[in-house]
C-alpha cells in the first residue's frame, strides 16, 4: 500500500495504491475526518453537508482533503 500527496485547488490531493476496500482517517488542525469509498448522494458517511468521499481509481483511491494533512491512517 502506497499513500501520496500533493497540491491540489481544494487543499491536498491524498492519492493510496491498494487492491483492497479501505477508508481514510485523515487529521489536521487537531481534527479527524472520515473519509469513506463512495458516489455523490449516498448516505454512507456521518458527514451529512457535502460529504466527500475515496474515489476509486485503477489503482486504489483518491480524495481532496481541504488542509495540509498532519496525519493519515488507513482503515481496512
Amino acid at each position: 500500500m502506497k499513500i501520496e500527496t500533493s497540491e491540489n485547488k481544494k487543499g491536498t490531493l491524498i492519492t493510496v495504491e491498494t487492491g483492497q476496500k479501505i477508508a481514510l482517517a485523515v487529521y489536521s488542525n487537531g481534527e479527524e475526518r472520515i473519509y469513506l469509498p463512495g458516489r455523490g448522494g449516498q448516505d454512507s458517511t456521518y458527514y451529512t453537508e457535502d460529504p466527500d468521499y475515496l474515489t476509486s481509481t485503477d489503482s486504489g483511491y483518491r480524495v481532496s482533503h481541504p488542509e495540509e494533512p498532519e496525519e493519515i491512517r488507513v482503515i481496512s
